[in-house]
């Protein structure tokens, strides 16, 4: 019962795993959801951005887009937002849609 690696009984391990899945799975909706407010918020529809790549190692998708003129929201969501698994790198995507000025 006591030869998990951690030590633990084996029946904590099963336990701890979904707690840590649980609360991960809660701090993405959390990332998502203020996301999507920001993207959301009273601006006009025709609002430009531009895809900004902020991490130092990039997927080959994100620094395509990077390189794209700025779009409206609307045609942004058709192609797909940063983090919501439209890219190579999936929701670990680190790139944020930046405001056109």
């Amino acid at each position: 019962i006591f030869d998990s690696p951690t030590g633990r009984a084996q029946f904590i391990d099963p336990i701890s795993n979904a707690f840590g899945n649980a609360v991960s799975t809660n701090l993405q909706q959390i990332r998502h959801n203020t996301r999507d407010a920001v993207y959301n918020a009273n601006l006009p529809d025709n609002q430009l951005y531009t895809w900004t790549l902020v991490k130092v190692n990039n997927c080959d998708d994100c620094v395509a887009r990077s390189n794209e003129e700025p779009k409206t929201m609307a045609e942004w969501e058709l192609v797909g937002l940063p983090q919501a698994g439209a890219t190579i790198c999936n929701e670990y995507c680190g790139c944020e849609l930046t405001l056109v000025k």
